[in-house]
C-alpha cells in the first residue's frame, strides 16, 4: 500500500492536480484582497448587516482532515476556542465575513469557523 500512494503522489496527474489547486488558491486569495481593498468595502459590509432582507443560510461542510476550531469571535488570534467540528460535518451558517487577516469566516450557532 505504501508504494501505491507514493507512486500516485509522484505521478504527473497528481502534479497537475496540485498545480491547479494551487492556482485556484492563489486566485481566491487575490480576489479576497481585491474586494477588501475597495473603498466601499466597509460600508457595504455594514449595510448588509443592517439589511432587513431575508437572511441567507450557508451550508458548510468541514473538509479539513483535522476538523475545524469553533471560536467565539471572528478574529482567530484574539478569540477563544469554544469547540470543534469534525471532518465531514455539515453545519448551517447565518453570516460570513472576512476577518482582519483576510480569512473568510462563517458564523454558526456554535461560533465562528473557517
Amino acid at each position: 500500500r505504501e508504494r501505491e500512494w507514493k507512486r500516485e503522489m509522484c505521478s504527473e496527474a497528481f502534479g497537475r492536480m496540485v498545480d491547479r489547486l494551487s492556482s485556484l488558491h492563489r486566485t481566491s486569495l487575490h480576489e479576497v484582497c481585491r474586494v477588501r481593498a475597495e473603498p466601499t468595502f466597509d460600508g457595504r459590509d455594514a449595510d448588509r448587516a443592517r439589511s432587513p432582507a431575508r437572511p441567507l443560510v450557508y451550508r458548510i461542510r468541514i473538509v479539513c482532515q483535522e476538523g475545524a476550531v469553533v471560536r467565539d469571535g471572528i478574529d482567530i488570534d484574539r478569540h477563544d476556542s469554544v469547540g470543534s467540528l469534525e471532518m465531514g460535518e455539515v453545519v448551517e451558517a447565518y453570516d460570513r465575513c472576512i476577518n482582519s487577516s483576510g480569512v473568510l469566516r462563517y458564523r454558526t450557532r456554535r461560533g465562528w469557523v473557517s
